[in-house]
């Protein structure tokens, strides 16, 4: 694995330990979706280097042993739990979500579109972050993950067409939304480590674009 070379016994106990890691989290907080790889690598009884960890888990992947949504691993067909309630709520709230991927509505404009409190669709949307279905792009503001995942492939598509650099609004002309929801999309791929800021443009970094799971495009 990597750098690493291990005994069947030793790799074979690791296999079993994230396994066991996996099933435990679930049963102790099955509404959440699963373990972060460095989340992971702590669950395990014994302190394995992360490089070997992950590449464990990988082969738990290719052979349907372990499943993986965005950047959180868990057992194949698990998936996190949401009440009665938040799951009718949610019914009503993802079409909203959908229907604008690139510039959805912010919290308190689906409150009084879908005449909900406006605490509790707050609420759910961060819950909903936790195990990673949507994301809080800005304060307030979520996407849902494939449209993140989109445009982070967009960005990349777009600064690959002029030099490899990334500019505002070049980025802002491609997803057809004002200034102001590109900085922020923008920026927040700043703090994910998408891309690095160079003066007034950005690089996109192609080996992160995979962070929020397949795109669309």
């Amino acid at each position: 694995a990597g750098a690493f070379l291990v005994s069947k016994g030793a790799w074979d106990e690791l296999r079993q330990a994230i396994l066991d890691a996996l099933d435990k989290h679930h049963a102790g907080v099955p509404d959440a979706q699963g373990l972060e790889m460095g989340r992971l690598r702590l669950a395990l009884p014994k302190q394995y280097p992360l490089e070997l960890v992950a590449g464990a888990a990988d082969l738990l992947g290719r052979e349907g042993l372990v499943g993986r949504s965005g950047p959180w691993w868990h057992r194949p067909g698990h998936s996190a739990h949401l009440s009665g309630a938040d799951q009718s709520m949610w019914k009503r709230i993802q079409p909203s979500l959908a229907k604008l991927p690139f510039s959805p509505p912010r919290v308190r404009d689906l409150a009084d579109a879908l005449k909900i409190k406006e605490d509790l669709v707050r609420t759910l949307l961060r819950r909903l972050a936790q195990v990673g279905t949507v994301i809080e792009v800005a304060t307030d503001h979520f996407y849902l993950r494939p449209a993140v995942a989109t445009l982070a492939a967009l960005a990349q598509q777009t600064g690959a067409e002029h030099g490899d650099v990334l500019a505002t609004n070049e980025f802002r002309d491609r997803i057809v939304t004002g200034r102001k929801v590109a900085i922020q999309i923008l920026e927040f791929f700043d703090k994910s480590g998408v891309t690095t800021r160079r003066g007034d443009a950005r690089i996109v970094r192609k080996e992160k674009l995979a962070l929020f799971g397949p795109s669309i495009v």
